[in-house]
């Protein structure tokens, strides 16, 4: 059930990492600011299976709210997109951490838990497959190079 939940965040990040179109520019410009103070929320008071069900859901609402129709559009997305993918990545460290500590019985429990949690979020997971797909293309109508991602 951990292999599971696992492979299901990576085919998450994989499509933040597909999605994030556009290379990083190295100058500060403008937007340059903006781009660096975002910050994704994280109760760090909550358990990491709701940390990380909160950082899925902020990051689908990103989903929804980005348009790329420039470069400059695609390396925004990109930045925040790989906080995102930090914060994934952080969540499920502690997850595993958490479990390490637990008996037989509980890390059964704890994985249960998690497959709920996963099937809670299978619609979540459509939604977003189908507004990276959407960023695919907006990318390529915008003219950002697709094999330059990541």
């Amino acid at each position: 059930m951990k292999k599971a939940l696992f492979t299901w965040m990576a085919a998450v990040v994989i499509g933040m990492t597909l999605a994030a179109c556009g290379e990083k520019k190295a100058n500060q410009e403008a937007g340059e600011a903006e781009k660096e103070s975002f910050e994704v929320v994280v109760d760090e008071k909550e358990a990491p299976v709701k940390q990380m069900v909160s950082v899925l859901k902020q990051f689908g609402a990103l989903l929804k709210d980005t348009h790329i129709n420039s470069k400059e559009d695609a390396e925004a997305f990109k930045t925040k997109a790989m906080k995102y993918k930090d914060a994934v990545e952080a969540a499920s460290k502690k997850m595993e951490k958490e479990m390490e500590g637990m008996d037989e019985k509980n890390k059964l429990k704890y994985a249960g838990e998690m497959m709920t949690v996963m099937k809670d979020l299978e619609d979540m997971q459509k939604d977003m497959e189908s507004d990276i797909e959407r960023l695919k293309k907006e990318c390529e109508k915008a003219g950002v190079d697709m094999d330059k991602i990541l």
